[in-house]
Parts: C-alpha cells; structure tokens; sequence
C-alpha cells in the first residue's frame, strides 16, 4: 500500500500516498495545493522529481516541466502563494538582490507578501523580503501592498523591523499614492517630537523629510520646530533637526540657527555638546552662504567657543565645517588659527584632536615650521 508519510521537496511538503510516480500529466499536491503535473517545477538543484522510497531507495518522477520559471509560474497563474519557506534559502543566501524585475519570481514574491504585509513587516526575516518585493512590484501593486499597513503606520514605525518597511515605502512611493503615512504621523497621540525622540520613528521622519514636498510638511515641521531646543541636543532627534537643515525651507533653517545661537552662551554650549554641534556642522553647511559666515563669526567672537568644539569628537565635522567658511576672510582664519593653536597642547594629546590639526592646520603637526603663517614668531 502507499506510504502515508510526506517527504519535503524544494521546501514543500508533499504527501506519499502513492506506490509508484504519478504519472505524466497527473495532478500532485504540494503543500496541500493541487498543481498540475505538467506545471510542476523547483528551483535548480532541488529535489525535483524524486520521492523517497520505504528502502531508503530514491525514485525519479517522471520528466515535468524542469524550469523554476515555470513553478513560480504555475503558482502566479493558479493565484496561490509560493510558502514562506521557498524564500528562506534566498534570504539565507542574501541572494534576493538578484532577482530581476518583471519575471515570474518576482510576481511569485509579490504575491506571497499579500494580505500578509503586516505580519511580514514585524519578522527580523521576512522584513526584508518585504523590502525587496517593494522594490520589484509596480506602482499598482505597491499600493495594494502598503495599504495593508493602514492604521499601523505609527506601531509600524516604532517597530524594529517594520520601520524599515514603512521608509522602503516613502523612499520608492509617491507621496501622493500613500498620504494616509504622513496623516497618520500627524495623528500621533504624543505627537511628533515623540517620534522624532525615539530610535526607529526619527528614521521614518527623516524620509518624510527627504521625499515629501515641503509644502505638505509644514504642520508636522511647525510640531518640530516648537521643541527644537530640546531635539537639537537630543541622541536620535539632532538628526531629524540635521535633515531639516539640510532639507527644510529657508524659514526652517533660519528658525533653528536662532534656537542654537539665541545668546552667545547658549551658542557655546551647543558647541560643546556631542550631538548639538553636528547641528551646528549641518548650519554651517547648508544656511545661505551670508549666514554661514555669520554663525562662523559669532563663534568665534565668544571666548572658548571654538576650542570647545574642537576638544570633542562629536564637534570635529563641525570644526573643519567652519575652517571651509573662514578660508576666503584672512583675518577670520587667522584668528581660527591663533586659538586652535592655544589649545594645540591639549589636542595634540589625543588621537582625535591630531586627526583634526591635521586636516585644518597641518603646519603645527610639521616640526619643521618653525614660523607659521599669520602668527607672531615664537
């Protein structure tokens, strides 16, 4: 009689019930789904058309149609999900980058995330798959899938896997084809400072800021705004007010180069604080040309201000940021110079203040200067 085991081919499990092969054209079951025989294939290298036998023996099936195209095909064409566990040897492999779009693998993927997208997005595995479905589907289908998410927009962005879903999505989509996103975020119940404070939801905002016409973002960019003192100094909220700066309007900008320098005290410490001087690199960077000079004044004008941002790590972009801005005014550089050198003690102790000199005034790391440029001879 027939074997009422099952064996597992190509990551399917397919019942025994029959002594010998079905024959050529017959229907088999894979997984519980009938397929015809003729319509049949897996991957290369799988166990297409073997079953095991009761002596350990192997039987070949009858030839089928050899091709993975034609499986995945089979299964596109019948409306049925390729199972999860086909995927896994893709993502095992880290070979999803290959498949191409438009071919019958990358509709059988598309068609496997479907009606399962939220469930999906929240796997550390199949997060991924989900990602590069995206990728692959048309603009049709990409809504179809990320419309699934609708009304989790915010658990899905404070979700460690899940919010890479939600910024594939604004990075690939346009805003218009899925507004309900940025609805949402507007609709956060502890608003959306919370969000820009918190680990993964700063992420989803940065692309929002990167992808969104900014004529759509005012209302959650005036939320910001409100609490940019407390962002700009913030571990994970520096780097949305980084974004807006690089990205905002002109208002934005000037808005948050008032909140950072609205007294010189004020403007001092922002220079000494690790994540509110890559702020300051990022206004000394994109602000209009007058107002980067400016900022660069002012910090130098305050006693201790520029040295402060040279001793910490975290103020090293920011100090090459400024030498750049003073490089066409003499006397500013010369100034920048002169107090760096005061300093020259101290950071030439650590590795990164020698990193630093090295890169804005190379001529005190060179022992053979014995007069440099623009300063008194010792």
């Amino acid at each position: 009689g027939g074997l009422a085991t099952s064996v597992v081919v190509g990551g399917e499990t397919v019942p025994r019930s029959w002594r010998h092969a079905p024959a050529e054209g017959e229907a088999i079951q894979p997984g519980g789904e009938t397929l015809p025989r003729t319509r049949l294939a897996m991957a290369p290298g799988s166990a297409l058309g073997e079953a095991l036998q009761p002596q350990g023996y192997r039987q070949r099936w009858p030839p089928a149609v050899a091709s993975e195209d034609a499986y995945y095909d089979g299964h596109n064409r019948q409306g049925m999900k390729v199972p999860m566990q086909h995927w896994d040897k893709y993502l095992e492999n880290e070979s999803l980058e290959e498949t191409r779009q438009d071919t019958p693998r990358a509709q059988a993927m598309i068609g496997s995330c479907a009606n399962q997208m939220w469930e999906l997005s929240k796997s550390a595995r199949y997060c991924r798959l989900v990602q590069r479905a995206l990728e692959l589907a048309s603009e049709a289908q990409q809504v179809a899938l990320v419309s699934e998410l609708r009304g989790r927009i915010i658990e899905a962005t404070m979700d460690p896997y899940a919010n890479h879903v939600v910024q594939r999505a604004i990075e690939l989509m346009r805003p218009m084809a899925i507004p309900f996103v940025l609805s949402e975020l507007l609709e956060h119940k502890r608003g959306i400072p919370d969000l820009a404070r918190h680990r993964y939801g700063c992420r989803v905002l940065e692309r929002i800021i990167e992808h969104f016409p900014l004529r759509d973002l005012e209302a959650l960019v005036d939320k910001m705004l409100h609490d940019a003192k407390n962002l700009i100094g913030h571990p994970f909220g520096n780097f949305v007010m980084q974004h807006l700066l690089e990205h905002g309007a002109e208002h934005h900008k000037r808005h948050l180069v008032s909140v950072l320098s609205v007294t010189d005290e004020e403007l001092k410490l922002a220079c000494g604080h690790q994540y509110a001087a890559s702020v300051l690199d990022k206004a000394l960077s994109y602000c209009p040309a007058e107002q980067q000079r400016d900022l660069a004044s002012r910090v130098l004008r305050i006693p201790g201000a520029l040295t402060e941002m040279a001793r910490q790590r975290g103020g090293f972009a920011a100090t090459q940021r400024l030498f750049k801005v003073v490089s066409s005014d003499h006397d500013r550089l010369r100034d920048a110079k002169r107090q760096l050198t005061a300093a020259s003690a101290e950071l030439l102790q650590s590795k990164h203040g020698r990193a630093l000199l090295a890169q804005v005034y190379p001529e005190l790391l060179d022992p053979s200067v014995t007069s440099l440029p623009g300063l008194p001879s010792p």
